[in-house]
């Protein structure tokens, strides 16, 4: 839920979903396994106000998420939808202008550092986290 919120509410972040060993009309029908979990979790919490509301929330959610654009990678190779999903990514970053980094002290190092991590030649598995800083530091 929380990432839709920022998505919708806070930042207007973009989402992208990976349907990853699941078909997305069971996520967005809530067939299937997710009916089943859906089932236990109402059932589980049939007392408790505050937590069928939050189920009801999860509902709506994965509904929503169910619908956005994305990637449904059942039956595909997987290193070719992961390079999918990297292009992707970053055209999407690439759209951002890098004129304003010239007055960063030190910046280009940690560009590197994280192009290093981003290297595509291996064969492994990659995570990284970008995050930036909030407002009231970048005034300083």
């Amino acid at each position: 839920m929380k990432i839709m919120e920022c998505k919708e509410k806070e930042n207007g972040q973009t989402v992208i979903t990976v349907f990853y060993d699941v078909d997305p009309s069971h996520v967005r029908y809530q067939s299937e396994s997710f009916e089943e979990a859906f089932a236990k979790h109402e059932s589980r919490y049939k007392d408790d106000v505050e937590m069928r509301q939050k189920v009801k929330g999860w509902r709506t959610v994965l509904i929503v998420v169910s619908n956005l654009k994305g990637y449904d990678i059942r039956d595909r190779i997987e290193s070719e939808c992961i390079r999918e999903l990297v292009d992707d990514v970053s055209s999407k970053l690439c759209k951002t202008s890098s004129s304003y980094l010239h007055d960063i002290v030190g910046i280009y190092t940690h560009l590197e550092k994280v192009t290093s991590l981003l290297d595509m030649e291996t064969n492994d598995v990659r995570i990284v986290g970008i995050w930036e800083w909030g407002e009231s530091v970048k005034r300083l």
